[in-house]
């Protein structure tokens, strides 16, 4: 079972994506968060192992990425995969140097959201 944290500010969404999550056989939803303060409370918690971050892009407090060096400090190599309504030709290759693994827009059908967060897990 792969161990997943959530941050999304929209609470509608996030609970959308939480239920998507948790019917998968081979996903758990061990932590969410709707600000990026909250999350960072969240994901210092060292007893807290997560195999994959799936975060917002654009939140009321702050951006999503800067969220990851905190997540890789707490949980060494665990992938991150920034899930943004935003749009723009160079936008993929800077959440890229923000250290995200990849980059998938909300508008996404939910099998490529399972698809992309599977390929993820596997590296």
């Amino acid at each position: 079972m792969s161990r997943v944290f959530l941050l999304e500010d929209h609470s509608w969404f996030r609970r959308a994506l939480v239920d998507l999550l948790e019917r998968e056989a081979d996903l758990e939803v061990v932590g969410e968060a709707g600000s990026l303060s909250e999350a960072r409370d969240s994901v210092t918690d060292k007893t807290r192992r997560i195999d994959l971050a799936l975060i917002d892009l654009l939140l009321p407090d702050g951006i999503g990425t800067d969220l990851i060096g905190d997540l890789r400090r707490t949980n060494p190599g665990v992938p991150v995969l920034v899930l943004t309504v935003a749009k723009g030709p160079d936008l993929k290759a800077w959440v890229r140097s923000m250290g995200a693994d990849e980059m998938i827009s909300k508008d996404a059908s939910v099998e490529e959201i399972l698809t992309v967060i599977r390929l993820l897990l596997r590296k």
